[in-house]
């Protein structure tokens, strides 16, 4: 059975000093050392927080910058294609007159030696038409 004595004084006496003990040195110290570490956690998220709004901040900038970099690219392709049919359109346009030019010193040179040729033949064709009469009727014309 349980006695109530002077042992349960000194035990409350011993448990309260026990507590006291544990309060000061063990207790208080962790729970100091709980806070520090929440306080750093809190810390080290809102750290986190900003290096990620940065990182969205910063992949947005890029991404537009990316976008705008590919709309300029593309009007200067654009642009380049353009440039080049209108190039190759004066190249064909020059190259076509040349053509045509040539074609037309080819006519009048064949147009010359056409006339040149007929001239000759027309000369030629008279002493060839008494050769051929001469050699027909047996006499000279």
């Amino acid at each position: 059975m349980i006695e109530i004595n002077w042992t349960l004084g000194v035990q409350a006496a011993n448990f309260l000093v026990s507590l006291v003990f544990l309060n000061h040195f063990i207790f208080k110290p962790m729970l100091a050392h709980i806070d520090k570490r929440e306080a750093a956690m809190k810390k080290m998220r809102d750290e986190a927080e900003v290096f990620r709004k940065k990182g969205e901040d910063a992949l947005a900038d890029y991404e537009s910058g990316l976008e705008r970099i590919r709309i300029d690219a593309s009007a200067t392709v654009a642009e380049a294609r353009m440039q080049a049919q209108e190039d190759v359109a004066e190249k064909i346009a020059a190259s076509r007159k040349e053509f045509e030019a040539k074609i037309e010193a080819a006519r009048a040179k064949i147009n010359e030696d056409t006339e040149s040729a007929s001239a000759i033949l027309q000369a030629e064709i008279g002493q060839f038409a008494r050769s051929m009469a001469g050699k027909i009727l047996g006499r000279g014309i």
